[in-house]
Order: C-alpha cells, then structure tokens, then sequence
C-alpha cells in the first residue's frame, strides 16, 4: 500500500483545534491555555455573537470529494486548521471544547486502557473494547475530569451554550436533526441574549464509517449540513458563524492481529487508543519479540517509545495528565498507509467499517474552517 506518512511530528502547533478554542476564549474574556490564531482574533473582533457549528468528520479532505454538495464550505474558506494528534472524535472535540491538548485532558482516544478495571474501554459509551458490556458511566470523567470553554465563558458573565444533537453522547434537547438547527440556535441568539454557541452533529463521520468515503450517503448528509448552515447564517447575518470538522477521514485496509500468535505473545493488553493509532503495553522481556513481529506482520506500523512521544510532544504541549501517561503504555505504533488494526480472537466487540481515522495523513488532519457574516 501507498506510504501517506512523512513524519508523525509534522504539524502546523499554531494552527490546531486548540488554538482555535484559544482564540474564542480570548475575545471573550478568559485567559486561553494556549496561543490564539491571529487570524481567527482578526476574525472575531468587534464581534458580539458567535456561533461555532461542528461536523464531525467533514475534514477538508472529504469536502473536496463532494465539493458539489459542500460548496457553499469551500466557496465560504476561511483557512485551512488542523484537528489533534490523534485526528481522531475523542482526543479532537475534547480538546476543543477544553483549550487543552489531549496529553493535558488525558482524553488520547476512543479506547483507552483503564487500569482500575483490568481492560481497555470505549470512553465515549463507557463500554468495555473487549465486548462491549457497560462498565461504570462517566468513568473518565471521574479519572480525568475536564471543564468546558462554556464554562470558562459563563464563569466570565457571557451568555454561552453548547447544542448537542439529540441523544448523542447521552445529551438531550438539542436539535434531532440538522433541519432543526437554525430555529433552535437562531433563538438562543435572538430571544436568548446569546453571545457563544457550539453546535454539535456526530454526521457526516457516521455514515461515511459505514459507507465510505465516496458515498452517496456521505454526499447526502454534507448536502443537509450545507442547507442547515445556509438557513442559519441567512435568518441570522449578526451572527459570526464559524462552521469545521473535528477530522477527515479516508477508507482503510483492515489486518486483523488476532491471529499473530509471536505478536499477542508479547502483549500485556490488546492495544487500545485506535486502530490507527495503538498503544501497546508489552511483557517484561518480551521487546525485541514485539519488534520483530511488528516488523514481520504489520511493516507499515512506524513505532515509537513511550519517552521519544512525550519528549517530542505528540499528543500536544502542556502539563501532562497522570493517567495520559499510563495510557500511552510502552509503545505507540502509527499506522503510515491505509492499515488498520483490529483483533477477532481476543475481542467479540470488533467490527468493519469502510472508513476511519486517527492516521497521521494530511487528509485526517486538515480541516477547511469556513466563515458566513464576516466582515
């Protein structure tokens, strides 16, 4: 397969998801954890209202596949910003709704292994990777608990508030669909005194997991993101409106380690973080077994210690969580083609999807940051 890595460091730290939250914190009164974008400050100043609307998914990339239905994104470009290592829904919205890198949140991936209970977990549903059965809910939040730029915000006196699609994530009385955006955001601002909101959709990330990249379904959700984000922006021209996704995405070659019996032989615990990008906790004694499997059954793994990751800052700059270094374990193995991993054997909660993220390419990472009502 194609090589789609150069280096895994290579990344614009100016210009990330966090800078950008850093930027929003900024104009409205909160000391950032982070530097600001000059660009977006420029963009936001004099601004009174702002709203912020999420995609998740819908990279820049994935924009330019279906630039027919997500022309109004590409014709509205403001720049081009870039998600978290990994590019991935966990560590990229919880950065971005934080300011704080993911090695300051702890919040690396969707699967993470919680030593507390003796397996990796789903930390999005609370559910055990292995097969799926609920595990204590909220359990990151008590083991890194995280606080909100909402919050931040309304500690300030702004009037700020985050839309969550209905029941995503457990999240009640947003917009059921994207058709019921404009009406309920446009109120908060309008009847509200609304000054900040973020509006979350888990689309177009679902469906293009199942259907691929190039999909009509994809094709599809991007046309009903383009026609939510229009009806707002035109029924509300005093409103700011900032409209990215978290990552792109792109379809992925499944290899399934369950099978590699010299690998599995050297593992403590199945690999957690992504498929994309796992972390591996190995037996005493057993590296330069590991080594050699990798480089027998899965060459296109590039891998690094746990100590040149932290010194190198992967996961972000910042004070590191406790627990974000337990998670990290003894190696990071990063996928540099179109691999990804999963385990039939060891796991009964695995499955294919089309698409996927979390890699190290330019096409997970960049996301196309579009700007209606501006000056």
């Amino acid at each position: 397969m194609e090589k789609i890595l150069t280096s895994p460091w290579i990344w614009d730290r100016s210009k990330t998801l966090v800078n950008l939250s850093s930027s929003i914190l900024k104009h409205f009164g909160v000391a950032p954890f982070h530097q600001s974008i000059d660009e977006i400050d420029s963009l936001l100043d004099g601004r009174k209202k702002v709203a912020l609307f999420l995609f998740d998914g819908m990279g820049e990339y994935n924009l330019h596949v279906h630039d027919v239905a997500g022309k109004t994104f590409l014709d509205h470009r403001y720049m081009t910003i870039y998600s978290t290592n990994p590019p991935t829904t966990v560590a990229a919205t919880t950065a971005l709704l934080t300011g704080k890198y993911p090695i300051e949140t702890g919040w690396l991936g969707w699967s993470l292994h919680i030593e507390e209970l003796g397996i990796p977990v789903d930390v999005f549903p609370s559910q055990s990777s292995i097969d799926g059965s609920n595990v204590e809910n909220g359990i990151m939040f008590r083991l890194c608990p995280i606080k909100t730029i909402d919050e931040l915000m309304i500690e300030k006196g702004v009037k700020a508030h985050m839309f969550f699609q209905d029941g995503v994530g457990g999240r009640f009385g947003g917009p059921k669909t994207m058709d019921d955006a404009p009406a309920m955001v446009g109120d908060f601002f309008q009847n509200q005194g609304g000054q900040f909101a973020y509006i979350y959709f888990n689309n177009p990330d679902g469906v293009t997991h199942h259907h691929g990249v190039a999909s009509k379904e994809v094709d599809d959700m991007i046309a009903s993101a383009a026609r939510c984000v229009d009806k707002f922006t035109k029924e509300n021209p005093d409103v700011l409106t900032m409209v990215i996704a978290d990552h792109g995405l792109i379809d992925v070659e499944y290899v399934d380690i369950g099978p590699f019996a010299d690998l599995n032989d050297c593992l403590k615990e199945i690999p957690s973080i992504e498929g994309r990008l796992a972390s591996f906790f190995l037996k005493e004694g057993k590296e330069e077994q590991f080594l050699a499997a990798m480089k027998k059954h899965l060459p296109s793994f590039a891998l690094f210690k746990k100590e040149e990751i932290m010194k190198n800052g992967f996961f972000g700059e910042g004070i590191p969580c406790e627990k974000a270094y337990d998670f990290i374990g003894d190696y990071i193995g990063i996928s540099t083609d179109k691999t990804i991993i999963h385990d039939t054997v060891h796991k009964s909660n695995t499955y294919h999807l089309h698409a996927h993220h979390a890699g190290p390419s330019k096409e997970e990472k960049e996301i196309l940051l579009a700007a209606y009502n501006a000056k």
